[in-house]
């Protein structure tokens, strides 16, 4: 299934911080049998910067440049990003909010 992002695209699952590559046709794979069926709630590795998500991951990202994954030109670049992140962490809310009714 076409996961709507470039093939190369580092994504990072925003729960556990482990990380996926899109692959050819613009897929990645996820195996929920490994993961106890979990949830798996990706944004590229690059949007997550200026946030507290994966601090760990973004900081490994800006010592080494990874190969295929657009960087932002400018701080400015970055942070016109963080409202696509904040309704990201909005629905997670709501999802967590959901689950435990």
């Amino acid at each position: 299934m076409n996961s709507g992002w470039d093939e190369s695209t580092v994504l990072v699952d925003v729960f556990s911080c482990e990380k996926f590559v899109v692959g050819s046709g613009n897929s990645f794979l996820v195996n929920y049998g490994l993961r106890g069926g979990r949830p798996v709630v990706t944004l590229p590795l690059n949007y997550l910067n200026g946030s507290d998500i994966c601090l760990d991951l973004q900081r490994a990202n800006r010592r080494t440049a990874i190969v295929g994954t657009p960087r932002p030109q400018s701080a400015a670049t970055a942070r016109s990003r963080l409202p696509t992140l904040a309704t990201v962490v909005g629905v997670l809310g709501t999802m967590v909010g959901l689950a435990t009714l």
